[in-house]
């Protein structure tokens, strides 16, 4: 199936209004991928973030995809009284472009390491207020 520009002006839109800064952008954004074109062009275009490793990978993609003040919302799978980030078309995208950019890395490894960098966002909000206090 073609792409036609107007669906292509839809997934560079998505795109463009990362990162989310709120639950209700998340929530948007997550509307646009049901769109299937919108979906593998956002999987393409975090694919080109790129990094050194898996690990680099998937920390250059969260924070293109989201802040970390969005981040403290989630966690992995949605303990703690959190929305569960795992089951999202974001993180579905996410994980399809962690893959591509890393093939070695296992789903697994992936994971944990999303799950990881989530459950620190509070640390690096914290951490950036410390600064901006100095």
């Amino acid at each position: 199936a073609t792409i036609n520009s107007a669906e292509l002006s839809d997934a560079e839109d998505a795109y463009k209004r990362l990162p989310v800064k709120t639950q209700e952008e998340f929530l948007q954004i997550e509307h646009l991928l049901l769109d299937d074109g919108t979906y593998k062009l956002l999987i393409s275009k975090l694919k080109r973030l790129g990094g050194s490793d898996y690990k680099d990978c998937i920390k250059r993609m969260l924070k293109k995809i989201m802040t970390d003040n969005v981040m403290m919302l989630f966690s992995f799978s949605g303990h703690k009284g959190k929305m569960p980030f795992c089951g999202s078309k974001i993180c579905d995208a996410l994980l399809g472009a962690v893959q591509e950019c890393a093939p070695d890395a296992s789903l697994k490894e992936i994971e944990l390491k999303v799950s990881i960098y989530l459950s620190k966002a509070k640390e690096r909000v914290m951490i950036k207020e410390r600064k901006h206090d100095n």
